[in-house]
């Protein structure tokens, strides 16, 4: 099956996973919109571009980035570790992070597990600059994304049979509940940053 589409923006490429059962046999596909022409990057899960010109992606709890050529439709570098602790799921090769415009990165950690409190952490796209957001009371954060303009994050948050979606600040201010009704998941910023999509089941 083909999972976890995401799109690079400012090019005409979309990456996705192709799954095979395990996190071990999943790779990571780059196709163009254009001409439909797909190829194999690597061996991984989750891919996202960086404005740096780097697709980020996870290999079961690792955070790795290397450079990606659009034009060509390959990496034209070997990747580097960025993180050795990220929270994956490895029954559909979920992984909890996300990647904004100008490099910045926030995941989970692996020592948070999925139970009790989970504590979101940002770090630049070099692993540096490692700071926590505070984030009291978030139970089983995912599905992270940064807004188009970088100063905070939607997420689901919850046991997985009831997720609430939750809005974050970058700056330390308190989160802002968005709907705390029914089963929902998967929140995505509209491109101008305005609107939050989401799924839901209602209650």
């Amino acid at each position: 099956t083909y999972r976890w589409p995401t799109h690079a923006p400012g090019t005409d490429v979309v990456f996705y996973m192709r799954w095979r059962g395990t996190m071990d046999t999943a790779d990571l596909v780059a196709r163009s919109l254009t001409s439909g022409e797909e190829r194999r990057l690597t061996d991984g899960t989750a891919a996202q571009y960086a404005s740096s010109g780097h697709v980020v992606f996870s290999r079961d709890t690792e955070l790795w980035a290397a450079p990606f050529d659009p034009d060509s439709l390959s990496l034209t570098g070997e990747p580097t570790r960025l993180a050795e602790d990220l929270l994956t799921f490895t029954r559909g090769g979920a992984a909890n992070f996300a990647v904004t415009a100008d490099g910045s990165l926030v995941y989970v950690s692996t020592s948070t597990g999925i139970s009790g409190d989970d504590q979101l952490m940002l770090v630049n796209r070099e692993g540096g600059d490692l700071r926590t957001l505070g984030n009291e009371g978030f139970q089983n954060a995912r599905h992270m994304q940064l807004s188009p303009s970088g100063d905070q994050i939607v997420l689901a948050s919850g046991p997985s049979e009831r997720g609430e979606i939750w809005i974050a600040p970058l700056d330390g201010r308190p989160p802002t509940p968005l709907i705390q009704e029914g089963n929902n998941a998967r929140p995505v910023w509209t491109h101008d940053g305005s609107r939050v999509v989401f799924t839901t089941d209602p209650p």
